[in-house]
Formats: C-alpha cells, structure tokens, sequence
C-alpha cells in the first residue's frame, strides 16, 4: 500500500502508537533522525521503505508509529518547534541579563534564529513547503509569544525606546526577524553574506524599536 493511498482522507496529527516505554521512545527518535536525513537528501519523493532502511527496522515497526510519510514529516515538525522552544529559554537567562533592550540583545535574538534554521535547511525547506502550518499554530504561537513578552518587559525598562510599552511592535519585530532569517538560510539573499545579513538586519530592527544612538 503506497503513501498516497494511506494519507486518503486521513487527516492525521498524533502517531498510530504512542511510544510510551524507553526503547519504543528510542525507536520512534530512531526513525525520526532517519527521515530527517533522508528528506534532507530525496526531499518529499522519499519513501517510508527508504525511511526504515535508513533507520535500520522493518517497514512494519515504522508503521506501529506512523501512518505513512506525511506523518513523519508532522513529527519532524514539532520536533523543530521543540527544539525552538528549548534554544529560547536557554538563551533567556543571558538576553534579560542586560536589564534593557540593546543592540546586543537583538543581534543575539538574531543569531539564534539563524542558528536554529540552519540545522539543516534541505529538510527545514520541505518542512515548511510540505507540512499544512495551520495544524502546528499553537506551538509556533508558544515560542513566539516566549519571545515577545520577555522582549517586551526589557523594552518597558529601556530609556531609549522608541517603541515603550508596545507589544504589536515587539511582536512585529520577532516575526520579522523569524521570516527574514528563514528567508536567509533556507533560499539566500544574492550578494549578501550570513555576517552581512546578521548587521543588515540588526540594524533594520534597532532603528525601528530604539532612538538613535548618540
């Protein structure tokens, strides 16, 4: 039974098999890496056969798991929400360390965008190009709003702000440095270099949110 004929009408978000014990954790982990590296290398043409050689169990054991590719890719997914989530808290602690909105906090903020799509960006590009986005909206909305409201507390302590006390503009901010980032590492900008683009785009969102430096 091929992939398309199992995706028919299904509209599924969770495995068939929740992967409650150690090792079938491990095994779904497993597949996950598996795909992701060869997605990464076939894109969407890639088989579930293809998947479970790579990932060393039977057609059968990925099955328990996952209806068919789409679900993989759905799992592939959140796990790169997962993995946003876990980089922004951990880099929470040093960004509100400087008491105010800087240059460096949003270079930083920057940094970490960039750092977090060029995981792999072959299989970042599909991700995005093939996985219906509106079923992962809450948790893009989580690690979005994890930023903002934490950027905005440091813009209500920052003399400078241009924008004090505005959560649309922090919000338009962080969605922009999101979208011009994936822009960057998934398709390029001609002529433009990651350090480029890093000042380019730091400065576009310090000029918006801070007054002029003296």
């Amino acid at each position: 039974m091929g992939d398309s004929h199992r995706r028919k009408g299904k509209q599924r978000l969770n495995p068939r098999k929740q992967p409650i014990q150690r090792r079938a954790r491990e095994t779904v982990e497993v597949i996950l890496e598996a795909a992701a590296q060869v997605f990464a290398k076939e894109g969407y043409l890639a088989t579930t056969n293809r998947i479970a050689q790579r990932a060393g169990v039977s057609i059968g054991s990925l099955y328990q798991y996952f209806h068919d590719k789409d679900e993989i890719l759905s799992g592939l997914l959140k796990r790169h929400i997962q993995a946003g989530h876990d980089l922004i808290e951990q880099e929470l602690s040093g960004i509100m360390a400087e008491g105010k909105l800087t240059r460096t906090v949003i270079r930083r903020l920057v940094e970490v965008m960039i750092g977090l799509h060029e995981q792999n960006p072959a299989l970042h590009r599909l991700l995005f190009e093939q996985v219906q986005l509106k079923k992962f909206r809450k948790g893009y909305a989580a690690n979005e709003d994890l930023a903002i409201n934490h950027l905005n507390l440091l813009l209500g302590q920052t003399p400078s702000a241009r924008k004090r006390n505005s959560v649309g503009a922090v919000r338009l901010v962080v969605h922009a440095i999101e979208a011009m980032t994936h822009r960057f590492v998934i398709y390029g900008y001609d002529g433009v270099d990651k350090q480029e683009f890093v000042e380019e785009l730091t400065e576009m969102m310090e000029r918006y949110l801070l007054a002029d430096r003296p």
